[in-house]
């Protein structure tokens, strides 16, 4: 007898913990194509963050009881965010838009692994202004 109560007490346990995730897809707006290395986090469980698979598939486990925000950020991308209700048992789907503005200004910074100035290198470094980058945009 003792055993079938701990058995019942330990499934409704793990029921309650499952009831606490957030599983969401993760696409392009623009293709519907699945997005891989979103970062998604939510605000009432800071140590809740996880990126997007292959299959821009997201999973956020033992989250808060409550309303909880659901963010996603990703480079080249509007970050988005979503307000849910926990327990949430739906699975999500994210839509986000590219970010046109994310990659203009991009600044590259090489360095050689010693002290010598870049004149002294001894490979070829080749300085490109703002016209040749413009000609060089598609």
């Amino acid at each position: 007898m003792k055993e079938i109560v701990l058995l019942i007490i330990a499934f409704s346990v793990q029921s309650l913990l499952a009831q606490n995730n957030f599983k969401a897809v993760v696409k392009d707006k623009a293709t519907l194509e699945p997005l891989e290395g979103v970062t998604v986090s939510a605000s009432n469980n800071l140590k809740t963050t996880t990126a997007t698979n292959k299959s821009g598939i997201a999973l956020l486990n033992n989250l808060t009881a409550g309303t909880d925000t659901i963010h996603f950020s990703s480079v080249g991308y509007k970050p988005f965010e979503v307000s849910i209700t926990i327990p949430d048992t739906t699975i999500h789907t994210i839509l986000l838009e590219r970010d046109e503005t994310a990659l203009q200004n991009i600044i590259v910074v090489a360095s050689t692994r010693n002290n010598d100035p870049i004149e002294n290198a001894t490979t070829k470094v080749e300085v490109l202004g703002i016209e040749e980058m413009n000609e060089e945009a598609p």
